[in-house]
């Protein structure tokens, strides 16, 4: 007889919270082929608030850093991914996954798929 399909969910290891400064990094990556050079300044210029000592995104970092230690807690993803994602009674794609939701008038929209890849390509 074969073993519960989650029979070894104890042994695998802990997804990494990461750093409030990773995450503002890896957004800022993300952002900048979608971003024109001063929607791009401004974005990291929010970013740079965010960072500062006393900002909410702080607090916000202590909360989550918390609940990823307290006992019993096996990620910090625990209540987050079955709410945003396993709960839903909704289209997922559209409603949970942001790429699926660019307006279409904005320059991004309207260009061609060679536009695109020439943007990304200076980036």
């Amino acid at each position: 007889m074969s073993e519960p399909t989650f029979a070894h969910d104890d042994q695998l290891p802990r997804v990494p919270l990461p750093t409030l400064e990773d995450s503002c990094t890896r957004f800022l990556h993300w952002c900048a082929p979608l971003l024109t050079g001063d929607e791009y300044a401004a974005t990291a210029a929010a970013v740079e608030l965010m960072l500062r000592p006393d900002s909410p995104a702080r607090a916000l970092q202590a909360d989550l850093e918390r609940y990823d230690s307290t006992p019993g807690v096996g990620s910090w993803l625990d209540e987050f991914w079955p709410s945003r994602y396993l709960g839903r009674r909704d289209r997922i794609a559209l409603n949970a996954n942001f790429f699926f939701l660019f307006r279409d008038d904005t320059v991004l929209a309207a260009a061609t798929a060679a536009d695109q890849a020439e943007r990304a390509g200076h980036w």
